[in-house]
């Protein structure tokens, strides 16, 4: 599957039954946190058994080297996660980007695709696709007949 999209369609998901048990639970004593975690250092790339083959070796090298350099460590974001439950926090942002990114997409939808892409390029998310010819689309062929 080419598709980026399941990830990111969980992520709503995940806020969405957030926002609802919030609601549902109201007064029951049992407290909702929503984890939004930025880039974390985990070895979600180095098995290389669990990534889709269609990721070239060469971007997976690249994304190692960002979640290296530039990931959070997990012992932070757990420390951070229990000091939120513990205080009843409703949101955790934790990670290098995930408050500013979070808060961005508040504001300017249009803003977080743009800085999304620009970022995910520059960290080796976002490689080229090269489709099979068969699913190259000629505009003439697709165009409504008179």
């Amino acid at each position: 599957m080419l598709s980026r999209a399941p990830p990111p369609a969980t992520k709503h998901a995940v806020m969405g039954l957030n926002d609802t048990l919030s609601i549902e639970l109201d007064g029951t004593g049992v407290e909702v946190t929503a984890v939004c975690p930025g880039i974390i250092n985990t070895p979600i790339v180095r098995n290389r058994k669990a990534v889709s083959p269609v990721i070239p070796v060469e971007q997976l090298d690249q994304l190692e080297r960002y979640y290296r350099t530039q990931g959070a460590h997990p012992a932070i974001v757990g420390e951070r996660i229990v000091r939120a439950v513990q205080r009843g926090e409703d949101i955790v942002l934790v990670g290098p980007s995930a408050r500013p990114m979070f808060h961005i997409k508040r504001l300017s939808r249009r803003l977080i695709r743009l800085l999304t892409i620009v970022g995910c390029k520059r960290n080796g998310f976002i490689w080229p696709y090269t489709l099979p010819e068969s699913t190259v689309v000629d505009p003439d062929q697709t165009a409504a007949h008179p």
